[in-house]
């Protein structure tokens, strides 16, 4: 996989905002997200048992990640922000070969170069995942996967509205967005959902999905 520099672009203005917020909220990242994680650690564990060959991780924040990967894996880490990165470098494994500031949307990669894609949690935090979807499309190999952990809005009314409620104080810490259909969306970039399993009740979601 051959890494390039980050060419010089407009950022989104949701981009631009969250390059902004996780600059501010790196240093307390670990700790604020301490009470979801032990939740999400499941999926964690799911998207390191199927991620091999060439594996991208987009949105590597912190670098969560990084123990569940096998030890013969060799891993690109992503993430818009340096400051999450420098976080990051600080678990980083021997499988972890490069940490890179890149924006999801515009991810300095050949076309299909990595085996696996990773993304845990980053269609949540955009506006539109459409074009970062459509990068990770480009990047992945024909018949390499994309694997994801994302939130869902279930169709339980009580928890809906739950969510609803506290979407807002998230969203100005996160940016995040409950409402994306991401196994629709990764079938309208052109990858085959062949798998989707439930992490946390119906909350958080484990989707598979292969370029064909």
């Amino acid at each position: 996989m051959q890494v390039g520099p980050v060419p010089p672009r407009t950022l989104r203005p949701h981009v631009a905002a969250n390059l902004r917020r996780y600059a501010r909220i790196a240093p307390w990242y670990d700790l604020l997200d301490r009470a979801f994680e032990r939740h999400y650690r499941a999926g964690r564990a799911l998207v390191g048992a199927h991620a091999s060959g060439l594996i991208l991780e987009v949105g590597a924040g912190t670098g969560k990640n990084f123990a569940h990967y096998h030890a013969g894996s060799t891993v690109v880490a992503s993430d818009l922000s340096e400051a999450m990165l420098a976080r990051a470098r600080r678990k980083a494994r021997p499988s972890v070969r490069a940490l890179v500031a890149a924006e999801a949307a515009a991810l300095p990669l050949r076309d299909a170069s990595a085996d696996t894609v990773v993304a845990t949690f980053v269609c949540c935090v955009q506006d539109d995942p459409r074009p970062s979807l459509a990068e990770m499309a480009r990047v992945v190999k024909p018949g390499g996967r994309l694997l994801c952990l994302d939130y869902t809005l279930p169709r339980n009314r009580a928890v809906r509205a739950l969510m609803r409620l506290i979407e807002a104080p998230l969203r100005a810490v996160y940016g995040i967005r409950w409402h994306h259909d991401v196994p629709r969306l990764l079938e309208a970039a052109g990858l085959r959902v062949c798998e989707v399993r439930p992490v946390w009740g119906p909350v958080v979601r484990y989707i598979a999905a292969e370029r064909p």
